[in-house]
């Protein structure tokens, strides 16, 4: 008899990989970074749209990144998703932000790509998945 947990588990991850294949990735890196620069420049005052789009766009990429490293932690068998995670202690939206803005502003052959997985990357620098 299944658990609970497993139960959820097993949904989790379906519906993670059911979100991969939906266009959430469509902002690349260059819009993004050009929404992100002026709120970290202004010392992380959000106070216009492209405040709101890097906010939000961030937030939800750091949502899913803990969501796998909250599942790895639950579960061995799903102890891999965790390292495509991270860390709720010490994972800070802004702290997030710069640490995208640091690494894609010296790699602009990569501003063409998705964003997504450029903010994981941050993200799991600033709070990596333990």
């Amino acid at each position: 008899m299944e658990t609970v947990v497993t139960r959820y588990l097993n949904l989790a991850v379906i519906f993670f990989l059911i979100a991969l294949t939906q266009p959430a990735q469509a902002v690349v890196n260059g819009e993004l970074y050009r929404a992100c620069k002026p709120y970290a420049d202004s010392g992380f005052k959000a106070s216009d749209d492209g405040a709101l789009v890097c906010l939000f766009y961030v937030r939800g990429v750091m949502d899913r990144s803990l969501e796998l490293c909250s599942i790895g932690k639950l579960d061995d068998r799903f102890s891999a998703l965790g390292k495509f995670g991270a860390d709720a202690d010490g994972l800070d939206i802004n702290a997030v932000v710069q640490a995208f803005i640091n690494d894609i502003a010296s790699k602009p052959e990569d501003w063409k790509y998705p964003a997504a997985s450029f903010v994981v990357s941050a993200a799991q620098k600033v709070a990596p998945c333990k």
